[in-house]
């Protein structure tokens, strides 16, 4: 992480400021503006509202800078008054163990989730994340009360967007050329995820990484259903949302741009958070006409993954 900051800072310094100063993830205090803390991964805030915004953060990948919780200021303007749960695995291994270097990942996320919820109204349940963050709600949403899950290019299957050639994707050299930012980006997420990728496997051994989509589909009494925004043009988020192509419950939507972070593209460009808010409403919109059906295990507060996780 150290090489990719240097390198970042030393070659792309304004790539580097923009990445440590993004909008999107700024630090936020336990205690400050009305947020209760359950632990330092996990914060909450009771705005009386009848919709609640998990959002899980990301890797920090690209800077390398301690994971920050993410999505504040878009889930804060325009007038929106959502409650609010931002999560953050500072220990980088995807939501996979827990902060203490436990195999318990994903009991660990669940059952702080679960905490935070218990303090907020009866409400409907949306996740917002990129990345790992996009991929996280699919990891534990068995036995979470999630209605509804957006992602923003979720890095799952986790082990086949690691496998993404390296040779494959430094050969794009129109797009070098064209857009630099995106080609390096690319690149840098990739070995990034790699990166992840082996340590879990060391750490969890391979035949015990749970597989995502599996957590996502043994959901009961049904998974909730999902929006997947994909970058288009970017080669390895093209071909993971493929990937899930034909799944019910997923819906995929592009993205028209081959930056990875859809997110900065989407704020740069003045859509981010009119396309945000919509899908929430939307979201929330269906989940009411279809009766508030409950997406999760009917009981919540116990039940988890049904992987094995190694001990």
């Amino acid at each position: 992480m150290f090489f990719k900051k240097f390198f970042m800072e030393r070659f792309f310094p304004g790539l580097a400021e923009n990445l440590a100063q993004d909008d999107e993830a700024q630090t936020l205090e336990s205690k400050e503006n009305g947020t209760s803390s359950i632990s330092e991964d996990v914060v909450w805030e009771d705005r009386g509202s009848n919709i609640t915004v998990i959002a899980f953060a990301g890797m920090a990948v690209l800077y390398g800078g301690l994971p920050q919780f993410e999505f504040q200021k878009i889930l804060s303007q325009e007038g929106q008054r959502y409650n609010t749960i931002f999560v953050r695995d500072v220990q980088r291994n995807a939501y996979m163990r827990s902060p203490q270097g436990g195999n318990n990942g994903i009991q660990y996320y669940q059952e702080a989730i679960r905490k935070a919820i218990s303090h907020l109204p009866p409400s409907f349940n949306v996740t917002v994340g990129l990345s790992a963050g996009g991929m996280a709600p699919f990891l534990l949403c068995n036995g979470l009360a999630l209605h509804h899950i957006i992602a923003f290019n979720p890095s799952f299957p986790q082990g086949q967007y690691a496998s993404e050639s390296l040779f494959r994707l430094s050969l794009r050299m129109a797009t070098l050329f064209s857009d630099p930012r995106s080609y390096f980006e690319s690149l840098l997420v990739v070995l990034s995820v790699r990166l992840i990728w082996k340590r879990q496997c060391r750490l969890l051994g391979k035949n015990n990484i749970p597989d995502e989509l599996q957590c996502y589909l043994n959901t009961r009494p049904k998974p909730p259903p999902a929006s997947i925004f994909y970058s288009r043009l970017n080669p390895p988020d093209f071909r993971q949302a493929m990937g899930l192509s034909g799944i019910p419950g997923i819906t995929l939507k592009p993205v028209d741009t081959s930056r990875h972070s859809a997110l900065k593209w989407l704020r740069d460009s003045g859509k981010l958070g009119p396309l945000l808010h919509q899908e929430i409403h939307d979201a929330h919109v269906e989940w009411l006409n279809a009766g508030k059906t409950q997406c999760s295990h009917p009981d919540a507060s116990t039940h988890v993954c049904t992987h094995d996780m190694p001990p």
